[in-house]
């Protein structure tokens, strides 16, 4: 088996780690050398699979004339092996995806890359719950997360559609809002719409914010009756 013909098994690898709803989202965090070694990996586990489905189709073949004739159209030794392991890839990929869901995939991903900010922007999009973002110049917002439920190589953005923002003050951190947006979203006809979100949401620089944290208004409302800092 000539070397070259072992690229083939490896893209096969590739695929399957890139169409495997299991693997795709940790993949598109690696680097080169980390896909490229994953890649043969895997393209090795396909050829040994492939070798063993050859190994038993031989053993039962009652096509000799279809034998000869593939070895004709393809003179190479174990090409046989060789296609199968490719096709292998995206196959059991496929496969795999009936059991396995993208949501499922991208919060392993999260969970792996123990990314605990973008964990609280998927956990709270999931939940439909609020999120307060405080940024390295004291403003604060807190609302939805949007647009959070798949993991990217590298999140640059968040996207939010406030309820509330302010700031918090420079000496005590205290939380004071300025602005309620819950009269806005409450006079549209359905702020859950998409068309609503777009023209309210905000797009903050990830580098910005300076700390994220799950909210609830009732909580909030305890520490500012009790005048404990919040």
């Amino acid at each position: 088996m000539g070397f070259g013909l072992l690229f083939v098994p490896l893209m096969g690898g590739y695929l399957f780690l890139t169409w495997c709803n299991s693997t795709r989202f940790l993949v598109r965090r690696q680097s080169g050398h980390h896909l490229l070694f994953r890649s043969a990996s895997v393209g090795l586990v396909l050829l040994a699979v492939a070798r063993v489905l050859e190994v038993v189709a031989g053993d039962l073949a009652t096509w000799p004339h279809a034998v000869e004739a593939w070895q004709r159209a393809a003179p190479f030794p174990y090409v046989g092996t060789i296609a199968v392991a490719f096709l292998l890839g995206p196959t059991a990929a496929l496969a795999t995806n009936l059991f396995y869901s993208q949501s499922k995939g991208a919060m392993r991903a999260v969970h792996r890359a123990s990314d605990y900010m973008e964990l609280l922007f998927v956990e709270s999009m999931r939940s439909d719950s609020l999120v307060e973002l405080t940024l390295q110049s004291g403003k604060a917002y807190v609302g939805w997360i949007l647009n959070a439920s798949v993991p990217e190589p590298e999140r640059k953005f968040v996207e939010m559609l406030p309820l509330a923002s302010g700031f918090r003050a420079k000496g005590n951190h205290k939380l004071e809002f300025t602005t309620n947006y819950a009269v806005v979203l409450a006079a549209a006809p359905d702020f859950t719409d998409s068309t609503t979100q777009s023209d309210f949401r905000v797009v903050l620089p990830v580098t910005e914010v300076r700390s994220a944290r799950p909210f609830d208004f009732a909580t909030y409302f305890e520490f500012q009756e009790s005048g404990t800092i919040n």
